[in-house]
């Protein structure tokens, strides 16, 4: 149910995008960028309604939601192996507002 997927997607945060925070190496790769972009507007979807959507749908959602965003997933959604995506800013930025939000909804521990 939404319950569920909240708390797998608040763990999952919590356990591997959170530590990446503070050793941020793979975050500089273009690859992980555009995976970290989309996964975070995925988690954030999530969070959000409860469901499970595709990472194109989280994108516009979140485009649409977190305006500030924008260029960097609009820049995720078209990235293509080998090519520079340099948007590590944008990156960490969605990783801590997606880790807060998993926060919020996890309530005072």
């Amino acid at each position: 149910g939404p319950g569920a997927l909240r708390e797998a997607i608040a763990a999952l945060l919590a356990e591997w995008w959170e530590p990446m925070l503070a050793e941020p190496a793979r975050l500089h790769q273009p690859d992980y960028q555009a995976y970290a972009i989309l996964s975070m507007c995925r988690a954030l979807h999530t969070l959000k309604h409860g469901t499970i959507a595709s990472k194109p749908a989280a994108a516009r959602w979140a485009q649409a939601t977190f305006p500030a965003f924008t260029p960097a997933i609009a820049q995720a959604l078209i990235w293509r192996a080998g090519a520079p995506l340099e948007q590590f800013a944008a990156t960490e930025a969605l990783i801590q507002r997606a880790v807060r939000e998993a926060q919020k909804s996890r309530g005072p521990a």
